[in-house]
């Protein structure tokens, strides 16, 4: 009796104190004290039942985190490396408390799914996957060492169905409520609107998904996106199936499917599934996941069709941007064939290209070499091989790791161009690394003393990033300048599903100090000559409705993708989440001229192991013919 006394009264007194949940795990199993009490309490030996939805607690983290509880009962419902969840076999009636939890196992049990199991001096703890400190929401777990199996064989809970028939997933608010961290807000928890809140309700319970229909393809990390009931209540869909991402949709509807669990197929965007897919959520890499139980069932899309470009006619000139994802000749050497065949038998070879993420000739290795000439060289080749023109080049090479991106790579963009179309470059000297090209007052087939030549070499908006890359052309007599740009990296931003609302966007900051040098240069071209036919293509790693990209709109350059109908802006797939970064901005002068415009979907929804390139090229055919 005096032992029970003892822990009891260690229990109490270290619950109501705000000791660390170790120290007081310390405690509890530390020798026992010599001091009593002196008055005997009576205590029942089997602690009363504690629900899981009053650990979960309807907020992201749980009103017991760091305490010790027992009496915590549930079915085994997935087994897990060091742990497995369970679920309460009698859910309460609130839906705003998940009803289920992740157990880690200090020792061993024997437990299987459907097993009904106890817990007992368990430490109530809220894991931040990313790391402790990290912008990530915690889950809130259960590590003990105290598991008992109390019966064996349960079915398992019913699984709560998502969508139609079941509980309303929000469509367009991630979290509209929280200015912050939400793992220290106390305001309004709202799983009725906020995706965000929705899917925490739900943390480590079973879920059930009806007519799902992928979103997007099997990535590298083995996720697949999908959307219940055929994509009903759903935002507005590509003619690919792809769900696209527009200025005040994030898509939370979207439901990762993850391969926690289960190995997830690699499947195609559209794929339809023809049985419930019944998975638990969980949490990881900033976004809610759901981990399959049991094995896919499914009827998979076709492969989608190659887009079919326009015949060009005499006078057009064609002019496409395309991010190559670190062309590197010592890693990837067939990813040049990959590209030259998408180049000459999809993009039509054309006249001008803008290509981004190219490193030097050794690739990731850190020599202090910076040329790509021969990585160019290969591409080029391989083009000629397959029946295309011999592109000339307009490059400058960085000074060594100066540029960002990976250390030793040396990335940067290049302008690859036809002289057998009558395109021909403008007089000028090639520049450096050092060297901003300098407009001159001469006449619009000279315009620069550098060609090509680098902008933005000594300004801070431009450190460790990619710099624009210039070249100045004439064709049938007119001007034609182009800039290819890769903007600085979004990386560094929040996820959707961060701990921070709203995400924050660090990087937006140096992205709209480089198009302000860009708009600015950009402005001043056409100040002195008002009919230039200016182009500035390339990976802006930004949305057309990007605050970071207003300094182009204010210098009076024309973004094509306004051309395209708002469920066609996409040239890249993250997390399911179609979205346009890579664009072409346009002058007057040469918008007056545009015959076709749109991006080329042949990357951005294919599976991961068919992917040459995570980007879709953009291309846009211009008739230069002056009218009789």
């Amino acid at each position: 009796m005096y032992k029970h006394v003892v822990r009891y009264l260690a229990l109490l007194v270290f619950s109501l104190s705000s000791c660390k949940a170790d120290s007081l795990m310390q405690k509890l199993n530390s020798p026992e004290p010599t001091a009593l009490a002196t008055q005997p309490v009576s205590i029942d030996p089997k602690p009363v039942r504690i629900k899981i939805s009053a650990i979960q607690g309807a907020q992201h983290r749980s009103p017991m985190d760091g305490q010790i509880v027992s009496g915590v009962e549930g079915i085994v419902t997935a087994l897990k490396e060091r742990g497995f969840y369970m679920q309460d076999p009698e859910p309460d009636d609130d839906e705003s408390s998940s009803d289920a939890i992740f157990v880690k196992m200090l020792g061993y049990t024997n437990v299987k799914v459907g097993d009904l199991v106890r817990v007992d001096n368990a430490l109530v703890r809220e894991v931040n996957p990313a790391g402790v400190g990290s912008n990530s929401l915690t889950i809130t777990t259960l590590e003990s060492r105290n598991i008992k199996v109390i019966q064996e064989g349960l079915p398992l809970p019913e699984p709560v169905v998502l969508g139609v028939n079941g509980r309303w997933i929000p469509n367009k608010i991630i979290c509209d409520d929280v200015q912050g961290y939400i793992g220290r807000n106390d305001g309004e928890f709202d799983p009725e609107n906020d995706g965000i809140d929705f899917f925490e309700s739900l943390e480590s319970m079973r879920v059930q998904i009806n007519n799902a229909i992928a979103v997007n393809s099997t990535n590298s990390y083995r996720e697949l996106a999908v959307v219940a009931d055929n994509g009903q209540n759903a935002g507005i869909f590509a003619s690919s199936g792809a769900i696209v991402l527009r200025e005040n949709d994030s898509n939370p509807e979207r439901i990762i499917l993850n391969d926690s669990l289960l190995n997830i197929p690699y499947l195609r965007v559209g794929t339809k599934f023809t049985t419930p897919i019944l998975c638990i959520i969980e949490y990881s890499f900033g976004n809610y996941k759901c981990s399959p139980t049991q094995k896919l069932i499914y009827s998979e899309a076709a492969p989608l069709e190659i887009p079919q470009l326009p015949e060009r006619k005499s006078g057009t000139l064609s002019i496409a941007s395309y991010n190559l994802e670190n062309l590197n000749p010592s890693l990837y050497p067939e990813q040049h064939r990959k590209i030259a065949e998408q180049i000459v038998g999809v993009m039509d070879s054309p006249d001008i290209l803008a290509l981004q993420e190219i490193l030097d000739d050794d690739g990731v290795l850190d020599s202090g070499e910076t040329s790509a000439d021969e990585n160019i060289s290969f591409l080029i080749k391989e083009i000629q091989d397959l029946g295309g023109p011999a592109y000339r080049v307009m490059t400058v090479d960085p000074i060594n790791n100066s540029d960002g991106g990976v250390r030793g790579g040396n990335i940067r963009s290049v302008i690859l161009y036809r002289s057998d179309t009558g395109l021909a470059p403008m007089p000028g000297v090639p520049g450096t690394a050092l060297d901003d090209p300098e407009l001159r007052d001469a006449n619009q087939t000279q315009m620069f003393n550098l060609n090509p030549a680098r902008i933005g070499n000594q300004l801070s908006a431009f450190r460790a990033s990619r710099k624009p890359v210039l070249a100045g052309f004439v064709y049938k007599g007119e001007p034609v300048i182009v800039i290819t740009v890769h903007l600085k990296s979004k990386y560094e931003d929040g996820p959707l599903f961060g701990d921070q609302q709203p995400p924050p966007e660090p990087t937006a900051i140096q992205r709209q100090g480089q198009t302000q040098a860009i708009a600015d240069f950009s402005a001043a071209v056409l100040n002195a000559y008002p009919n230039t036919n200016l182009v500035v293509a390339g990976d802006f790693n930004d949305f057309p409705w990007a605050k970071s990209l207003e300094p182009l709109y204010k210098a009076g350059l024309y973004n094509l993708a306004q051309k395209l109908e708002e469920n066609e802006r996409y040239t890249y797939n993250y997390e399911g989440n179609a979205q346009m970064l890579d664009h072409i901005w346009v002058s007057p002068a040469i918008a007056d001229k545009l015959l076709y415009f749109r991006p080329l979907t042949i990357n951005s929804l294919e599976i991961a192991t068919e992917q040459i390139s995570d980007h879709d090229p953009v291309i846009a055919h211009f008739n230069f013919d002056k009218p009789e």
